[in-house]
């Protein structure tokens, strides 16, 4: 078997198997420190529109020894996110986790966001690849993959999925500020 297709393979079991982040009841909205498990359209939009910028600065901080970095994902994203680390530090993916069984993916492990690849990972299944930095020795870049999991929760008839295509979508709007946190550590 030729590097790309087990390349091909490892991302598509990596997608389908994930971590665990509390695969049952995942709440994502919260109002005023209580959480809730649905919303309707309007309320996630009234909230979503009432978010002020996120200062990334005082969010919620990521390390990864392995690898040597560390990033911070916006407080809006507790409780709705799960990083799957590769063992061997070549990368590591960031899953959303919606509250429809939908939006926690075939296995309730998520539905992938983006990965932080090293370079020898680098091929032809990955989209949207953008340095990001050199940690321990090795250069790292920002990818997605050539799918669009998220997309297959867009215009469902359940409004619960239709709340998750909204959250995943305004998530990924973070990503650039995100990947400006990252910084290397020792």
């Amino acid at each position: 078997m030729d590097i790309k297709k087990s390349l091909l393979i490892i991302v598509i079991l990596i997608t389908l198997v994930g971590c665990n982040n509390k695969a049952n009841n995942i709440p994502y909205v919260k109002d005023g420190g209580k959480e809730e498990t649905t919303t309707s359209d309007d309320k996630l939009d009234e909230q979503l529109e009432e978010q002020p910028p996120q200062q990334l600065n005082d969010g919620i901080k990521y390390v990864n020894d392995l690898i040597g970095f560390s990033l911070v994902l916006p407080n809006s994203w507790e409780e709705c996110y799960t990083i799957f680390e590769q063992e061997d530090g070549r990368y590591v993916n960031i899953l959303f986790i919606g509250t429809s069984n939908l939006g926690k993916g075939p296995e309730g492990n998520g539905l992938y966001m983006f990965s932080i690849i090293r370079e020898d990972v680098i091929s032809d299944v990955w989209d949207s690849v953008k340095e990001i930095g050199k940690f321990k020795g090795q250069n790292y870049y920002y990818a997605t993959g050539t799918d669009f999991s998220i997309g297959g929760l867009k215009d469902h008839e359940d409004k619960s999925v239709n709340n998750d295509f909204k959250k995943a979508m305004s998530m990924l709007e973070d990503v650039p500020k995100i990947l400006e946190t990252i910084k290397a550590i020792d």
